[in-house]
This record gives structure tokens, sequence and C-alpha cells, in this order.
């Protein structure tokens, strides 16, 4: 999302100033409920920080457990004695010391249930809470013995910066709020490791966001003050004036986290000699020294008052997470019920509205927008996999999806690294977070989405009512927010409504699916050739790709891997019938020349023609002439059996595969015509279709071999025949365009932009294929027109086309005659000769090859 990156590029900016400690001391608020399992470790880590707090209170907030008994005996271990106790209405008070010690520890017990907010109140209010900052703390939280002193050096900074007046001076400026950093206490079962491990990665990604969430750039009313959505709430240090927390919403914390920096600013002129004796130390070098000794003794000092919070991955804490998917999914519901309650509350009402300062309402709405951009995105999973569903061809939809899924594993995965490093770990402890908690992570997150949207319905309904409830006069219910643990079980009626929230979702996005997949059959699928490749039997390129090829004799079509295709299409009998070339598409076995010829056509074929006069090939020609030699016949065959022009013909074959049978394309596209297996499975639809043009029952009746030149040469024909017929396929280009990809290649009537650059390749060729032809034709008006070596190799297409030669015996007489006119293609055709049709290489010597077959020919 645009502010969780915009914050971790901010958390690369570096902090301003110079650590000042100042003289505040620290009071601990501990309120716990049901705390009898974690209620020592969290108490012992109080009690045994580097640097004391001068107060710890603990307010047991009613409950059924054994809570009061473990913190009694906690506090006894750790050599603490009863100094009194007072018995009060609702509560009993225990004042504890140990001898030597400057903490002051206070226990309350509560007889009833009261709120974590409530009773932080209550002690302020009583007036037990002496000390200037207060760090309000879960009873399940285990500080790190450096996190007090690491949270005091975060209270002040000293900064030399520009000042209202346009000068500039130093400034001590003092956080309202200090957050600290948290990791994930591993559980014992295997489904609480899996939600610890996501939540230690959560928790590293969190502190790079929450970094660059207290990051200031300038002076400005968005970037020049913190922007932090709410502190940890396991554990964090007030100021005593942003107290009390707000007892109205259920996340008390993030609830005050915004009003914190919310809150106006003051300031104070004094000296630095003045600030000396109140007890600030500015660390210089890692060392404490006064003021004065810095910036001189009578200089001017403003003391700042801000309302700004500030993130210490150094103030480190371990907490309980939920150990099954009902605690989780009831804690994040209650996170992601409190952010909406708490921006409703301020954004809803016309009144905190106007009174929210820049920087707050940016955080606020930034967030809750991108929460609902999140639950939009994630309608584009079904929305993608219907496009995927409906156009199987487009590789579009998957290659987003892939890309969504890869930046969002690659950009968690740098930050998870870079949160762990912050806090604290190496290298190869910070690689592990990423590793074992980015999946958990992602899954988590999924079901944080429901959380969002189940928590929506409950509190935005609620937030409303109570808002015409006071409009109306009637007083508005108090909100309680007890203490539940994670690990408690869920509620039948949470069960309810999320399962409730969930198949909501499920049908939206099964309505997304399906409303996307019927939009794109309608609209965007070229249904014609959609249903050629993709909603008929489909045939493998594997199984046609064989070398040598199979004999005449070898069983037609159950040699293959996939069925025979069934046939159903009439074809009128050509009269009279005659021999022809090809056993794949003799003329009088497609429907649309034997159609013509039962309309009393005349069965001529269609040679090549041309209007250019004749010249003398140059050497390039040549050689492709020699390529064409043994091919012509059946090059103008097919034509005639597709209804084509020869010439367009030949030039699509030329581009395709400068008239090589054993070509391989850039995606693995085979022989003369470049065949895939979407290519196959059209022909195969199109040869067999009832009452289809194309109908050619012989295409398919054999084995066959994409790189067989007999075969190829008619699938070339037929694809480009089909091409042609389709809208806008009298222009040469668009039907070649449709020929290289039935499925993208035109779009709205004219070639799509992806496949310009083959098409203009093919264009090209038309002046190579127009000499060919020209010298074709002179040829055929007289041999003796045109060059001996031209006459020569169109000798060989001659003799192919009067039954004289085979195509392996015109190969070899061509490479034959090839090595005599200086044609330096001899690797060629001993590859043709060798790997196709399984002639044995006699002899060879630079270009000239004497071939001896490797048996009798059985074609």
């Amino acid at each position: 999302m645009p502010t969780v990156l915009l914050n971790a590029a901010l958390n690369l900016v570096r902090e301003r100033g110079h650590t000042v400690l100042g003289p505040d001391r620290v009071a601990v608020v501990a309120p716990m409920f049901d705390e009898e399992a974690g209620a020592a470790r969290a108490l012992r880590s109080l009690l045994r920080q580097t640097e004391p707090f001068e107060q710890v209170l603990v307010s047991i907030n009613g409950g059924t457990d054994a809570t009061p008994e473990v913190v009694a005996a906690t506090l006894a271990e750790l050599g603490f004695e009863v100094q009194g106790r007072e018995v009060h209405v609702e509560h009993t008070r225990t004042f504890w010391r140990r001898p030597g010690s400057v903490t002051e520890v206070t226990v309350l017990q509560y007889d009833a249930p009261v709120s974590k907010a409530r009773s932080v109140n209550l002690l302020l209010e009583r007036g037990l809470v002496t000390a200037e900052r207060v760090l309000i703390v879960d009873g399940d939280t285990e500080l790190d013995p450096g996190f007090a002193a690491a949270a005091r050096r975060a209270t002040y900074r000293l900064t030399y910066r520009r000042l209202e007046d346009g000068g500039h001076g130093y400034v001590i400026e003092d956080a309202s709020l200090v957050s600290g950093a948290v990791r994930s206490l591993p559980g014992a079962s295997l489904q609480s490791r899996l939600i610890s491990a996501g939540r230690d990665a959560e928790y590293a990604f969190s502190a790079v966001v929450r970094g660059g969430q207290c990051r200031r750039l300038g002076d400005g009313v968005v970037l020049g003050r913190s922007r932090l959505f709410t502190v940890v709430g396991c554990g964090f240090v007030a100021r005593r004036d942003v107290l009390p927390v707000p007892d109205d919403t259920i996340t008390e914390d993030h609830d005050l986290t915004l009003a914190a920096q919310n809150a106006p600013v003051t300031e104070e002129e004094t000296t630095a000699t003045e600030l000396d004796a109140l007890g600030f130390r500015v660390v210089v070098n890692g060392r404490p020294r006064p003021l004065s000794a810095i910036v001189g003794a009578a200089t001017p000092v403003l003391l700042r008052r801000g309302s700004d919070a500030r993130f210490v991955p150094e103030a480190l804490m371990r907490t309980e997470d939920p150990p099954h998917l009902g605690g989780f999914m009831r804690q994040v519901e209650r996170w992601n019920g409190g952010g909406i309650q708490n921006a409703l509350k301020r954004l809803a009402v016309r009144e905190e509205r106007r009174r929210l300062a820049p920087h707050v309402a940016f955080t606020v709405a930034a967030a809750q927008l991108e929460n609902v951009l999140g639950l939009v995105l994630s309608l584009l999973l079904p929305v993608l996999l219907g496009l995927r569903y409906a156009l199987p061809h487009y590789s579009a939809p998957a290659a987003a999806l892939a890309a969504w899924l890869g930046v969002d594993v690659g950009a968690s995965a740098l930050i998870v690294v870079a949160g762990a490093r912050r806090l604290g770990d190496g290298w190869g402890r910070a690689l592990w977070v990423a590793l074992r908690g980015v999946v958990p992570l992602l899954l988590l997150r999924a079901l944080n989405a429901l959380a969002y949207v189940t928590a929506a319905t409950r509190v935005v309904p609620a937030f409303f009512a109570q808002r015409r409830a006071a409009r109306s006069g009637r007083a508005r219910a108090e909100v309680v927010t007890t203490w539940v643990r994670p690990r408690a079980s869920l509620g039948v009626t949470a069960h309810v409504r999320t399962a409730g929230v969930a198949t909501a979702g499920l049908l939206v996005g099964l309505a997304a699916f399906t409303g996307t997949a019927h939009v794109a059959r309608a609209y965007y699928m070229p249904s014609e050739a959609w249903r050629y490749v993709y909603a008929v039997q489909r045939l493998e390129q594997e199984d046609f790709a064989i070398l040598p090829l199979p004999p005449v004799e070898t069983p037609p079509a159950v040699a293959l891997a996939v069925p025979p295709i069934a046939v159903a299409v009439e074809v009128p009998e050509a009269q009279p019938a005659r021999a022809w070339l090809s056993p794949f598409c003799p003329p009088d076995s497609v429907a649309v020349f034997a159609s013509r010829v039962a309309a009393g056509e005349e069965p001529t074929l269609r040679y090549l023609v041309t209007e250019q006069a004749y010249e003398p090939l140059t050497p390039w020609g040549l050689f492709m002439l020699a390529r064409l030699a043994p091919l012509l016949a059946h090059v103008e065959e097919a034509a005639t059996a597709y209804g084509l022009d020869a010439d367009f013909l030949l030039q699509v074959l030329i581009n395709e595969s400068y008239l090589d049978p054993l070509a391989h394309g850039p995606t693995n596209d085979l022989g003369l015509s470049q065949v895939t297996s979407d290519a196959l499975t059209l022909l195969a639809a199109i040869s067999s279709e009832p009452g289809s043009r194309f109908a050619n029952p012989a295409l398919f009746a054999r084995r066959a071999s994409a790189y067989d030149p007999e075969f190829s040469v008619c699938a070339g024909a037929a694809k480009l025949a089909w091409a042609a017929s389709q809208p806008s396929g009298e222009h040469r280009e668009v039907a070649y365009a449709r020929y290289i990809n039935p499925l993208d290649g035109v779009r709205d009537g004219a070639v799509a932009p992806t496949h310009l650059e083959p098409v203009a390749a093919m264009t090209r060729l038309g002046e190579l294929v127009g000499r060919l032809a020209a010298v074709v034709v002179a040829y055929r008006a007289d041999p003796a027109s045109v060059t001996e070596g031209e006459r020569a190799l169109l000798d060989v297409s001659s003799a192919v086309a009067a039954g004289e030669l085979d195509l392996p015996g015109a190969y070899a007489r061509t490479a034959a005659l090839a090595a005599e006119l200086g044609i330096e293609d001899g690797a060629f055709y001993a590859a043709v000769l060798e790997r196709l049709y399984g002639a044995e290489l006699a002899g060879a010597e630079g270009d000239v090859i004497a071939l001896a077959p490797a048996a009798p020919a059985s074609r």
C-alpha cells in the first residue's frame, strides 16, 4: 500500500538531533486480567531493569484465576515486603517495598471486572501515579532489561532548527508518546507456533513502518509531524498531560495515540544553565554531558513540549500471541473495530473533523482508505481467475497474479528482514524470521481482511446508533472494554458473525468470478478461435515431433497418444479424379476445392504468378530457389486445395521457417509452417467440423510429423486459409497476424501491436517472392530464358510435379546441384536427408555431399 511503502522509505531517513536525558521519573501501570500464566514473568521483567522504574502499579482488574496469588508470590520471591494494606469499597491496595530499592510497588485488586483504560485512569484520578511519565504495559508482556533505559533516552531530543521568527536556535523536543517494539513469545502447539512466526514477522514489518511514521521531514503540516497510527499497545510511555486514556473506544491505545498527536504544542524559553540545574544532560559520544558544556551556559534553549510520538526499537518487549485462530480472530477483529471506531469518531463528526490536525487526519484517513482499497484489490483475485477461466489463452491474468504475489512476498520479506535488523537481530536471525514468517504473515493478512469486514458490521451500525441516540437526547451507553485473554476460546456469537461475513465474502468473490467470466466470454473472447483451440479435444505438439519420418505403412492415427479425430464431413467427389502429390491435402479431399469442382469449375492448379519482369537471381535469391525447388509443386498444390494465392503461401512459409523442414521457432514452433499445440488443435477442429469449408479428412487420417514437409505445407495452407476467411482477412497483413496467433494477433480488425514486427518482416519478403515467382514464370514459358543454375533447380521441381521424384530424392538432387553452383547450404541438406529421411552420409568434404539412402524409400 502507498503509505506502507512511504513509511518504509522514510524509515531510512536519519533522525535529527542528539539524545537528551531528562529528570522525569517513570511509573509503570500494569493492568492484569486472568494473567496467572504470564504474570510472574512479566512482573520479574519490570523489576529487573538496568535502570529501575520509580513506581510500579499492578492493577488486577477482577478475573477468576490465581493472578493475585502469583503477583504476591513473585514480589516476595524478589525480596519485596508488604508495607501496608488499604481496603476500599471496590478494591484493595497493597504497598510493597524492597530494602535498598528505589521502586515503589502498589497492587490494586478489584472485586469486579474493570476495563484496561478505566483501571489506568482510576490510578491517575486517585493520585497514586506521581511520576511525570507513565509506562502502560500489558500484564502478559515481558520487557527486556534495557527497556526503561531505552525509553528514557527517547523522551527528549536536542536539535538546532529554524524557529517561527525566522531565525535558528536550539530546541529540546519533548515527545508526548514513546512506543516500544515488540516480539512474539513462541507457543507450544503447531498452530500457536505458526501464529507466532507470522506475528513475529509482522512485528518486524511494523518496526520499519512505525519508524517511518515517526520520522519528520521539514516543517510541513503532514511530514513535518509524526504520523504514528498506534503505539505498541502492550508497552508504551505517555507524558502525564496526554492522559487519561480514552475509555469510549475498544482500542484505547490507538485512540490515545491519535489524541496525543493532535494535542497543541507548548513552548518555554530557558537557558542551558537552567536546564542543567533541572537535571537535563545531552548524550555526546555515548556519555551524558551538561547542556551548557555543549551549547554554552547562557545560550537560549527552547523547551518544546510537543505532541509527536517516537518509536524506539531498542525498547524491546515480548508478548503472548493467541495460541489458536479463534483467539487471533477475536484479537484482530477488536483491533480493526477500534481502528474503524476511532476513524468514525474523528472523521464522521463535523466538530471533531474540524479540530483534527492535518497529519492526524492523513493518518486516520489513509489507513481506512487503504483497508477499503485492500478489500477492493482482493476482488481482483476472483476477477483475474474469472478472466483466466474464460480466456485461458491470455497470459495476462496468470502473469498479473504471479507478479502481484511475487511483489507482495518480495517486498514483505525485504521489510521483515530490515525490521528484524532494526530490532537487534543479526543477518542470519533476520533472514530466518523472514523465511519462516512471511508465508504465515500473508495467510494471517487474509484473515485480517475478514476480521476487518466482521468488525465493520458490528462497529459501524453501533456508532451511528449512538449518534442517533445522542441527537435525540438519550444517554449514550458507556463502552466497557473488559480484558479477555487471547488464549480464551471464541464465543458462539462471534463464530456465527465471522462465519456469516466469510460466507458473504465468498459469495461476492463467486459473483465476481462468474460475472467476469461471463462478460469476458461474451464481449472479449474471439469465440470461433477460442472454440477451435480450447473447446475441442486438444492435440499436443510432442506427439507430432517425429524424426525420422514414419513410413507410409504405419497404421493411421491409432499410434497417436490422442484418439483419432472423428470426421463427419461430406466432401463432394471431384470428377474426374486425378492423382495428387500430397497424401495430407489432395485438393479433392478439401471441401473448398471439391465444392468448386462440383460446381463445374476447372480443377486447375494455382501456380506462382507475378507481374515482375524476369531478372537473374542474386546469390541470396538462388539460395532460396534451391530450398524452394523440392517444395514448389507441393506449395502450389496446397494453395490450390485451400483456395490461396501460391505467392502468399510461399511468402508466409519463407517468413516462418526459411523453408527449413527442421526449423524450430523462438517459442518451440516446429516445421515449415511452425506449428504448435494450439495450431494443431485448431487445424484438427476446422478439418473435422461438419460443414466447414476447410474440412479435410486426409489431414489427420494418418500418423504425421510436424517436420514432414508434405504435412507442414498442408497445415500452413489450411491455417492461412482459415485466417484469411476471418473478418478483415482479405488484407494479407491481418490474415498473417491471425495466422501467427489466432487468438491475439488481431484487435478490432487490425494487426495487434504485439504482432506488428513479424507482420512487417513478412511484408518485406514480398520482393523476394516476386523475384522467385518471376523466375518460375519465365522458366515455364521458356526454360532457356533463365540461367543454367536456375533452370537446373527448377528442373527438380518439374520432376517432383511429374511424379518422377519424391521429396527425399528431390532434396538429394538439389543438394548436389547446390554444391555444384557454390551455394553454401550443405549442412542444411545433410541435416534434412539424415534427420528427416534417414539417409546416411557416404562422405562429405566442404559443400560437396555424396548421399546414399539408408533404406529403400518407403514414401
